[in-house]
């Protein structure tokens, strides 16, 4: 009875990627369930994790949700920040994601729980999609797929590093990579049949890998730059080892490229109004340094040398589809971390070792695996057990990890609300000043209330770095933090050091050109610091007014600063925060703008 029924399942196409499908989803979709269990029906809407980013993306999402415009800062009262961010500029998830959560009415939380299983189903009908394809075997193919999406993290870093900082998931950060992420596999397949078919299917092949593309542009960065490596690396070896087919070849991948450039004009008109700024706190390198030594770079070597000596004993064709397929996913990665040679300009390489690139290289193992021993054919039950172990294992590391994270974010939940319920009965907007930088970031995930200092505000546009600087001493004064509190903080939180000095001086993993923070450094600014609390007046009280001040339970501080300025309440404990409401002394302001 059974036996039929497995049968039909390994002959239906359907059936084995919905299979394949469901145990990706089963297995991602895991943090968010131990999540669940471990709040033990105290689950206050929040999602679960992957990595502390997401939390920069919900709050832009939830923005969007409450009305405001596509260039505006989540964490600034203001709607229109009036410049192009990365955010602005990468809007088709967002809107995407709104569009499918708004007649369901739900929270940018929410949607972000129900974007996890839906990727995670696309990408892995994508990425077999693309291994059917070059592999021409289903069973390869639907193995490959949990290789590929439940083991890449393993392909995007040295597994014997100490410091480990890359969701296991990656393909799954919500929401980029993981909106696009799909598209980019869509892309490759696209152009490899638009090469392989002739006539009419051949152009049409063409046009959907464009219009692919165009996805990518104006959804992430990572994902569309990486796109054109891998087409450069794909079209040069099929046209140097395949003489016969060059005009041909030429011909599909100018049609290609040139949809490719046209995507891209508009692209580049909203990028010339991105202010500079917001590439130096995103850590542009302006840098001709050549950069060989990436992991992937690494794995790149080992997956040519098995291809060449693979072929050379199996006497295979170095000019099969199959072969140059598979050489330029092994490729890509010296072109992607290797640009900057020409241009100039390295922008955050370790997203592209965490993003995409490890995906691309282990879809060119399962390929070359085919091409040379079919050990994904002859042992298929055990490899997908051990993917799926992994993938297992790799779940419940994310789940422990991220444990204190999500029930910080996730208890905060109810003082947001609370927040955000006052500043409406008021009917005003003033900022609200979160002790714990943590809380500070996750608050517009599910407020509209403008936040007096947050790590990532900057990236958003709308603030100098002059207006950054004074918003974090101005959460020390309130905090009651004197220049030796404030010079310990900034030499012993990276986030602080980071606000203060930009990312590329403190997180070395992000450029090639890392100068550390001097000692020097950081005397002036707490020199800065120094003269700023101490000539802290009514003007500085009244630029960003506060409604509340919310101080994680267990901590003390000297409110002596804050109570010279505001009338301060005796605090409510609500979920692990003392939250106290504060009003600014009466005609302290009117004062100021009557000089």
């Amino acid at each position: 009875m059974w036996r039929p029924t497995l049968m039909r399942l390994k002959e239906s196409r359907w059936a084995l990627i919905c299979l394949v499908g469901c145990a990706v989803v089963a297995v991602t979709f895991l943090p968010q369930v131990v999540f669940w269990v471990e709040r033990n029906g105290n689950w206050q809407g929040m999602y679960a994790l992957a990595h502390t980013d997401e939390l920069v993306y919900s709050a832009y999402l939830n923005s969007l949700m409450q009305g405001k415009p596509r260039r505006t800062n989540p964490y600034l009262p203001q709607q229109e920040s009036g410049i192009q961010s990365s955010f602005s500029l990468q809007f088709l998830p967002p809107y995407a994601i709104y569009a499918g959560a708004y007649p369901f009415s739900t929270s940018a939380a929410i949607a972000f729980i129900f974007l996890t299983p839906l990727m995670a189903f696309i990408a892995s009908f994508a990425v077999y999609w693309l291994l059917s394809e070059v592999t021409h075997n289903r069973k390869v193919a639907a193995v490959g797929v949990l290789i590929v999406l439940l083991c890449g993290v393993i392909a995007s870093q040295n597994p014997f590093a100490i410091k480990d900082d890359y969701p296991v998931f990656a393909f799954l950060r919500r929401y980029v990579p993981a909106v696009p992420f799909p598209f980019f596999f869509t892309f490759c397949v696209s152009a490899w049949l638009s090469f392989k078919r002739k006539g009419m299917y051949a152009h049409l092949w063409a046009l959907t890998a464009a219009l692919s593309f165009v996805v990518l542009v104006y959804s992430y960065l990572f994902l569309w730059t990486a796109a054109i490596a891998w087409m450069f690396c794909f079209t040069v070896l099929w046209v140097l080892l395949r003489p016969n087919d060059r005009a041909q070849t030429l011909g599909r991948a100018g049609v290609i490229c040139v949809l490719m450039i046209v995507a891209l004009l508009p692209y580049s008109l909203m990028l010339s109004e991105r202010s500079d700024q917001i590439g130096l706190e995103q850590s542009l390198a302006l840098t001709h340094r050549p950069n060989l030594f990436q992991f992937t770079e690494i794995l790149g070597v080992v997956l040519l040398f098995v291809l060449a000596y693979g072929l050379k004993r199996k006497g295979y064709k170095w000019t099969s589809p199959e072969t140059l397929f598979a050489a330029s996913c092994a490729i890509t990665p010296f072109v992607v971390f290797n640009q900057q040679v020409l241009t100039g300009r390295s922008f955050q390489p370790f997203h592209y070792e965490q993003m995409i690139l490890n995906y691309l290289l282990l879809v060119g193992f399962v390929v070359a695996d085919q091409l040379l021993w079919q050990a994904l054919t002859k042992y298929s039950l055990w490899f997908t057990a051990l993917a799926i172990t992994i993938g297992v294992a790799l779940a419940l590391k994310t789940a422990t990890v991220a444990s204190v994270p999500n029930l910080a974010v996730d208890q905060a939940v109810p003082i947001l609300n609370k927040l955000q319920s006052e500043n409406v009965r008021d009917g005003q907007s003033r900022s609200v000043l979160f002790h714990d930088p943590l809380l500070a970031l996750s608050a517009p995930t599910t407020a509209s209330t403008p936040i007096l200092w947050s790590q990532f505000m900057s990236l958003y546009g709308g603030i100098s770095t002059a207006e950054s600087t004074e918003r974090l001493f101005q959460y020390f004064y309130y905090l009651g933090q004197n220049e030796e509190g404030f010079k310990k903080a900034i030499k012993g939180v990276l986030l602080y050091r980071a606000a203060l000095f930009g990312s590329r001086r403190v997180y070395s993993n992000i450029t090639q050109e890392f100068e550390p923070v001097s000692d020097e450094e950081i005397r002036d600014q707490v020199s800065a610091y120094s003269a700023y609390i101490h000539g802290f007046s009514s003007v500085q009280a009244c630029r960003w007014p506060l409604s509340h001040v919310v101080v994680t339970t267990g901590y003390s501080f000297d409110y002596s600063n804050l109570d010279r300025w505001y009338q301060r309440d005796k605090g409510e404990t609500l979920s692990g925060s003392v939250v106290y409401r504060v009003q600014l002394m009466k005609g302290l302001c009117s004062r100021v703008e009557s000089y």
